[in-house]
C-alpha cells in the first residue's frame, strides 16, 4: 500500500484533470456553464439529459445544472479563479491556487 492520499479538493471528482462537459442531448458542446448575463438575458441553452440534440451558445456555454448533469468536477466554476472552468489548469493560475 501507499501512503499517499488525495487531495480534499479532488475527492470524490471523477477525472480532475480534464475538461468536463455536460452530459446528454449537449454532451461533447457544452463545455462551461453560463454567465449571469447570459442566464438573466435567456440565452442560457438548458442540456437535456434525455432529449434530441441541440446547439450550445457560441462560446460553448449551456444550463448543466437543471435538467443534467456535468462529467467531471473540472466542468464547474470555482469562486476566485479568473476561468469558468478552471480545470485541467487550475494551478498555473495563482488567484485559483490561493481560493
Amino acid at each position: 500500500t501507499s501512503p499517499s492520499t488525495m487531495s480534499s479538493l479532488f475527492l470524490g471528482s471523477n477525472e480532475p484533470d480534464i475538461t468536463g462537459s455536460c452530459l446528454g442531448n449537449l454532451m461533447g458542446k457544452c463545455n462551461a456553464s453560463c454567465t449571469n448575463d447570459e442566464v438573466l438575458g435567456h440565452r442560457c441553452p438548458v442540456a437535456l439529459l434525455y432529449g434530441p440534440p441541440a446547439d450550445v451558445l457560441p462560446n460553448g456555454h449551456c444550463d448543466c445544472w437543471s435538467q443534467s448533469e456535468a462529467t467531471s468536477s473540472g466542468f464547474w466554476s470555482f469562486d476566485g479563479c479568473s476561468k469558468l472552468q478552471p480545470l485541467p489548469s487550475l494551478f498555473n493560475d495563482p488567484k485559483c491556487v490561493d481560493a
